[in-house]
């Protein structure tokens, strides 16, 4: 508030008259948000408004989130993972540029990401495991998203990701039926060459 500003009294009856123990509301002139221009006094915490219950597509620092936006190139991430079976917790930690206390605190919040054990009793995570690492890490620590909201998200990508290898799938299976049926289309014509 700028010092030449003035607080005006909202009720132009004299203030002695008022009870003491009250807060006197004052209307602060000049001011453009109107949420702003009564202001207790004395020290006294007006009555607070209702909380409006926040959208989960927020993330945490509130800025709205839209799902739709959020892009997950599952190439570069698999790219980044070197050609090994398993990992120990250090060196995933090494690849996500994690604290391995952050990857245990994760395996808490999200079933997705489940190492086994080894023998030894020390995590042992699977290509999978740190691909789904790498996608919680770009989810939180990128697009912003909040545990919540990553957790979604990382349902949405496995359903994608089911129905997308089911669709390779059906194109695998109908790109193999058609070259079956061009060989048998072949052997008819070699047939019919032989008795024709």
């Amino acid at each position: 508030m700028d010092l030449d500003q003035t607080l005006v009294p909202e009720n132009p009856e004299s203030p002695e008259a008022s009870n003491k123990n009250e807060p006197m509301e004052f209307i602060v002139e000049d001011v453009p948000n109107p949420e702003l221009q009564a202001m207790p006094v004395f020290g006294m915490d007006p009555v607070p408004e209702p909380i409006e219950e926040v959208p989960l597509e927020l993330n945490d620092i509130g800025n709205h989130v839209d799902p739709q936006e959020s892009s997950i190139d599952l190439t570069a991430i698999t790219r980044q993972i070197p050609d090994k079976m398993a990992f120990k917790i250090g060196e995933v930690a090494e690849l996500a540029g994690l604290k391995p206390y952050v990857l245990r605190y994760w395996e808490s919040e999200f079933d997705a990401l489940n190492p086994q054990k080894s023998a030894f009793n020390q995590r042992m995570y699977t290509r999978k495991d740190v691909e789904t690492v790498l996608i919680i890490k770009k989810l939180l620590y990128d697009e912003k998203f909040s545990i919540a909201g990553a957790k979604r998200k990382i349902r949405e990508l496995r359903k994608e990701l089911k129905v997308e290898k089911q669709n390779q799938d059906v194109k695998e299976r109908l790109h193999s039926a058609s070259e079956r049926v061009e060989q048998l289309l072949e052997d008819i014509r070699r047939v019919k060459e032989l008795f024709g």
